[in-house]
């Protein structure tokens, strides 16, 4: 029980940070100083924004291993290769992200990343879109996707 309260303390802490991260970074590009001379409430709201924004990302997340498990199935009655779901995820996050991204540069609001930054950017893309993913679905075959939830909890 005492690791159950301790868990769900680190999310509560994590969302948290999540949200005051999001009413730094999210609020108007020209106006991130003057984010802490907002009024009491705005702030409020934007941090109760940022805190449901964070819930939602984390229950959408707890279901990657679950989905992922049932659309690989075991090594006995196997159902869509593993490969194939990490290039189908990198695919369709790809194609949504891009154009988000395109929409938010020609609205003037991000700027291109620096060439700098470029290398570390493509070093990030291969664990969290590729790596990640990929080695995920590899070991589902294998295990419960709750032996994987706890794997991926350590981590």
């Amino acid at each position: 029980m005492r690791c159950v309260i301790e868990s769900l303390f680190t999310t509560i802490k994590s969302v948290h940070a999540l949200a005051n991260i999001y009413a730094f970074w999210f609020s108007h590009p020209n106006s991130r100083h003057e984010t802490f001379a907002m009024s009491h409430t705005s702030q409020a709201q934007q941090i109760n924004k940022g805190l449901w924004l964070g819930l939602l990302g984390i229950v959408i997340f707890s279901a990657t291993l679950p989905l992922t498990k049932l659309a690989i199935g075991s090594i006995e009655a196997p159902q869509l290769s593993p490969w194939f779901i990490t290039f189908g995820r990198a695919a369709v996050a790809g194609v949504l992200s891009v154009l988000y991204l395109q929409a938010q540069y020609l609205a003037g609001a991000k700027q291109l990343p620096s060439a700098g930054q470029w290398r570390l950017l493509a070093f990030t893309a291969f664990g969290v879109v590729l790596a990640f993913p990929l080695f995920l679905a590899l070991a589902l075959q294998y295990v419960p996707s709750t032996h994987g939830a706890v794997v991926t909890g350590l981590l």
